[in-house]
């Protein structure tokens, strides 16, 4: 009886996809006729369609095409939509074209992105002046339409960091000043930000003090990577040079901050827990949950390290397909290279090919190859791989 219903409830759950799925591909093709004759908001389902990937096969590129037909009939949502894909796809040039058509439209976040690109040089020359306009336009167009406070908090932040990166040193302290309002107010982004300044002496002196101080404001207010960075420090314990103790080690705290910046999608406070179950506490089970989570989350190095602990559990073929599914999502720009992790990966696929091991044959010509490519991503091991090879 128990098999019967069970069978039931099988032939029930194809039947509900079916019929779902014969209903999505109904109102795609509706959506398809409405776009081919040149409704707006059809284009722009279409576009979002292809971006997202659920009714369709996801594919960025006629994402980016489907976008274009609305932004060149002057759209401004497609035309930052279209924007922010080619930047997805590295476009830089192209996806700022589209954004300052669609700023000049005072939609606000073309305004941030046009501001974003100046800031940081990105398919345009870099202009500190050019960005402060755009993210004060951003600003005003906000305050006027009322949009969350987050998004203003987050133009206030975009504006005084403009500010800080000039060479100009009354702007600099003003817009100091203006991101440590918005961070007391609770803003833990801005938190993050003060401490990551901090931590170096490139716009402002160097205080680890103030590090910390800025580290506990923003984990109190939520921000990932103040927790994450916290947590870090907690790990290893704060002395001054004098030995003044600033933060006494508590790897409890460091782990439950980690943990904190995981769950709210930090791919790299995952990667951390990984590498601190598996090397610090010798639990594989959990650093391998933490590098698949933070697979998940796009961190390059969750990858590397992921596919290391299956290599040494000699699950040669595993890990050296996650090895090329890594090298080829970095390159694609859908995964980070944090810490240029893609030369290591590099290096580690021109082992395989060096020694023939499964699932390849040796081959000294590709594993030339893989070594060459992971020295130009700054891999040194791949330098000595490389040198050792030649000499055989």
């Amino acid at each position: 009886m128990r098999t019967f219903l069970k069978g039931k409830k099988v032939i029930l759950s194809w039947i509900f996809v079916c019929i779902t799925t014969l209903a999505h591909a109904q109102i795609i093709r509706e959506v398809f006729e409405r776009a081919n004759n040149g409704e707006i908001a059809a284009i722009n389902e279409i576009g979002m369609e292809y971006f997202i990937g659920e009714k369709v096969p996801r594919d960025y590129e006629l994402a980016a095409r489907w976008w274009g037909k609305a932004a060149e009939k002057g759209d401004a949502g497609a035309q930052v939509n279209l924007g922010n894909t080619l930047d997805f796809l590295k476009k830089y040039e192209e996806a700022f074209k589209w954004y300052i058509k669609a700023a000049y439209q005072n939609e606000f976040w073309a305004c941030a992105k046009v501001g974003e690109y100046y800031l940081f040089g990105k398919g345009i020359e870099e202009n500190n002046e050019e960005a402060k306009t755009w993210y004060s336009r951003a600003l005003k167009i906000g305050e006027n339409e009322h949009v969350e406070e987050f998004a203003i908090n987050y133009m206030q932040e975009r504006l005084a960091l403009a500010m800080i990166y000039t060479n100009d040193s009354k702007q600099k302290a003003e817009g100091l000043t203006k991101l440590q309002m918005i961070a007391e107010k609770g803003y833990g982004r801005a938190s993050g930000i003060l401490a990551s300044l901090y931590m170096t002496n490139t716009y402002v002196n160097a205080d680890v003090e103030k590090v910390i101080y800025w580290l506990k404001k923003g984990s109190q207010n939520n921000d990932a990577f103040s927790m994450r960075e916290l947590g870090t420090y907690y790990s290893e314990g704060v002395y001054t040079m004098n030995g003044r103790c600033l933060l006494k080690k508590d790897c409890e705290k460091a782990i439950n901050l980690w943990t904190a910046a995981a769950n709210k999608g930090d791919g790299y406070a995952c990667q951390i827990l990984g590498y601190y179950y598996y090397h610090e506490l010798h639990n594989k089970s959990e650093a391998s949950k933490w590098y698949k989570k933070g697979m998940e989350l796009n961190c390059g190095p969750a990858y590397f390290e992921y596919a290391l602990i299956l290599y040494e559990e000699n699950k040669m073929r595993e890990a050296f397909n996650l090895f090329m599914e890594a090298n080829d999502k970095i390159k694609d720009g859908h995964i980070d290279n944090y810490n240029n992790i893609l030369g290591n990966i590099q290096n580690s696929i021109g082992l395989y090919y060096d020694a023939g091991m499964p699932p390849v044959t040796q081959d000294k010509n590709e594993a030339r190859k893989w070594y060459e490519l992971a020295i130009q991503n700054g891999s040194k091991a791949a330098i000595n791989n490389l040198k050792y090879l030649d000499s055989k």
